[in-house]
């Protein structure tokens, strides 16, 4: 079968049109506002639950809820602080050609650290395993020593913070 042929059933694939349409959806704002919904439904469906039980989903929710609106402020009101586009997720601006290259790097380097997370997590505990992760990220990352020990007693704190809020047993894994 020829290139020409192989065209021409292309462009009879009924599932081209809707290949197009979702190709042309740009999907941010569509999750954003499925994230926002689903937040506030999350909200309100949560007082149903007994006042222990529905102090998570309405944590969470109201989390999601405020981050949206600070993102909808940011955005449409051009609050903020301007920056490039090529921000790699180790934080920093890579002005270099092998930006590719260093994303994926950093891909990598925190699955990896998750990964490491969860599963120190389950064998000691994930309160023992916050510090450890925030650590070894910010080091990654090459912040000043002071803001790596400053972020990692701060971090230490929301998961201690959280484990009480929450009265959660984070201190011990699953064996």
């Amino acid at each position: 079968m020829s290139n020409e042929e192989n065209t021409k059933i292309i462009e009879r694939n009924p599932v081209t049109p809707i290949v197009d349409v979702i190709q042309a959806i740009d999907g941010e704002p569509v999750f954003f506002w499925l994230l926002i919904g689903t937040a506030g439904y999350m909200f309100v469906a949560a007082g149903d639950f007994s006042a222990s039980a529905r102090l998570f989903p309405r944590l969470t929710a109201g989390t999601i809820l405020i981050a949206g609106v600070l993102k909808l402020v940011v955005t449409h009101l051009g609050i903020g602080l301007k920056r490039s586009e090529k921000v790699v997720l180790s934080g920093g601006h890579s002005e270099s050609e092998s930006d590719e290259e260093i994303s994926i790097e950093s891909m990598v380097v925190l699955g990896l650290l998750i990964g490491g997370y969860v599963l120190g997590g389950f064998v000691v505990g994930l309160f023992w395993m916050t510090p450890l992760f925030v650590f070894l990220y910010l080091l990654y990352n090459k912040q000043p020593l002071w803001k790596v020990i400053a972020l990692t007693a701060i971090m230490t704190s929301v998961a201690y913070g959280f484990m009480i809020i929450m009265n959660l047993d984070l201190m011990t894994g699953g064996f």
